[in-house]
């Protein structure tokens, strides 16, 4: 996959094109700390990108799109709930996953 990076005045932007989706991950004020609210200013609620586990332990990597679903590596689409739970596209719940230390 080839990206495109793009700094302006509100932030570094990098995208992609991948299957006829726009994929696209920035790092503005709301990441850095400067002030702002990601989850308000996108419209969707939730992080751009999630680590998730099911419950047979299966683990994967999720990224948010511009229609505020998810998508993983393999193309599976998730959906989140908004408060703790994402569904992928057979019904499988997916749940944040949390590393000890």
């Amino acid at each position: 996959m080839e990206f495109t990076a793009e700094k302006t005045d509100d932030g570094t932007f990098l995208y992609t094109e991948y299957k006829g989706l726009l994929l696209c991950w920035s790092q503005g004020e709301g990441e850095t700390g400067k002030g702002g609210d990601d989850e308000a200013e996108s419209g969707y609620p939730g992080a751009d990108v999630v680590e998730l586990v099911n419950l047979r332990g299966d683990t994967t990597t999720v990224y948010k799109l511009a229609d505020g679903t998810y998508m993983d590596r393999i193309e599976r689409r998730f959906i989140y709930n908004g408060t703790d739970t994402w569904t992928d596209e057979d019904g499988a719940e997916w749940k944040l996953l949390v590393l000890k230390m």
